[in-house]
């Protein structure tokens, strides 16, 4: 007869089964062999990464895997917070400019450059009117500089057009 054998997990106090102590097994449960070689007790551990995510505010470790990769966020989520407006790496400084009217129910945002051709019309200006910046400078908001279209098509063909006749120059 087999002799009771405990599983070898310290917290855990199940009995092995005949057949795991016939096995050889020290653990009842994959689940407790798992917790026993987390952290310092796996075999293939090498010590505590001193390594922590490079977002301000977050003080979470790199895993092993993120640090071989040479990732510097612990997460999308912190990359993606690091990487808005000036930190994202194609950011080219400038943008859209928007201006809360309060005084107007039901429109919170508006971009400036809408609100300057609007002033210029003397009328509010349609969902499918499109404001196009000549210069392509977001940030220039002089009327001398904006071009007002009428649908998103109109300024899509705009932009091809641009982009062919700048070819055409380049060759």
């Amino acid at each position: 007869m087999t002799a009771t054998k405990i599983c070898a997990l310290p917290e855990c106090e199940n009995k092995l089964t005949r057949k795991q102590i016939l096995w050889g097994n020290k653990f009842c449960s994959h689940a407790c062999k798992g917790k026993a070689r987390m952290g310092a007790n796996h075999p293939l551990w090498k010590g505590k990464l001193e390594q922590i995510c490079v977002l301000p505010g977050c003080e979470n470790d790199l895993t092993r895997e993120q640090v071989r990769v040479g990732n510097k966020f612990c997460s999308r989520v912190c990359k993606g917070k690091a990487q808005r407006g000036a930190g994202n790496p194609w950011w080219t400084g400038g943008g859209y400019q928007h201006v809360r009217r309060v005084k107007v129910p039901g429109r919170g945002l508006q971009y400036v450059s809408r609100l300057v051709m609007e002033d210029e019309l003397g009328r509010e200006l349609t969902s499918e009117e499109i404001v196009h910046h000549i210069d392509r400078d977001t940030s220039n908001n002089d009327l001398e500089n904006l071009l007002l279209l009428p649908s998103t098509g109109a300024h899509s063909r705009l932009h091809h057009e641009e982009r062919r006749s700048s070819a055409v120059v380049r060759r």
